[in-house]
């Protein structure tokens, strides 16, 4: 997929240059909500000036992936792996890489990916963090017919030294546990895939904030341990 990108955004770019004169235009259809436009605005800012302006490209690539569009959600991949405008994020690298490669036209699904991805944007904590290692492993099946065996073992980080956030999660260890297991469940092997790691990890943060503790209380998901087990 990197290539067949990279070769779209030559296009793209030669065909903003050819518009030079008409860049006003290009602004114009951008503001009036234009996803093509939003896009050739992010390459215009990215790769066209002498000296690249990350950060309108971010601004301009952010809006048009909200609108389903594939190559600015690569694009803002690109930024948040390289820290270009942005501060550097491996994990939201990853997500946006994710979003871009199942946005297969299932705009419903797609929405939600999208949706989860923002949540994570807006409630991510600094890299440092205190985890809670109590989980444990767990076992499972997938959705597959026939279903494989699946272990996985969760650690989960929360803010630094928040004593309430870890009594609460130790109230709760049976919840979460049960929601993972019932979460992995309904997965495929092929959506198990480490492709799909970034998403599945921010996918889980939400569904535990959201039907285990109502609240935010897990700022990230680590996997010590996924595995699919022969049969």
């Amino acid at each position: 997929m990197k290539k067949v990108v990279q070769l779209i955004l030559v296009v793209l770019s030669v065909e903003v240059n050819s518009q030079t004169i008409n860049i006003a235009n290009i602004f114009k259809e951008a503001d009036s909500g234009s996803a093509k436009a939003q896009l050739q605005l992010g390459i215009y800012y990215q790769y066209d000036l002498r000296v690249p302006d990350y950060e309108n490209a971010f601004q301009w690539y952010k809006k048009s992936a909200l609108q389903n569009n594939k190559i600015a959600q690569y694009q803002l991949g690109v930024l948040y792996d390289n820290g270009f405008g942005v501060p550097k994020d491996n994990f939201l690298a990853l997500a946006w890489y994710s979003v871009a490669k199942h946005n297969n036209g299932n705009e419903g699904e797609l929405f939600k990916m999208i949706q989860l991805v923002e949540k994570y944007s807006l409630y991510a904590s600094p890299v440092t963090k205190s985890w809670f290692t109590s989980v444990g492993v767990i076992k499972t099946r997938s959705n597959d017919t026939p279903p494989k065996f699946v272990e996985l073992n969760v650690i989960i980080g929360y803010e630094i030294d928040n004593q309430e956030k870890l009594i609460e999660m130790q109230k709760r260890i049976y919840q979460i546990r049960d929601l993972i297991r019932n979460y992995i469940s309904m997965k495929s092997v092929e959506s198990l895939s480490p492709a799909n790691e970034a998403f599945l990890k921010i996918e889980l943060a939400y569904y535990l904030n959201d039907q285990v503790f109502g609240s935010q209380v897990v700022d990230e998901i680590l996997f010590q341990q996924l595995d699919i087990l022969k049969d």
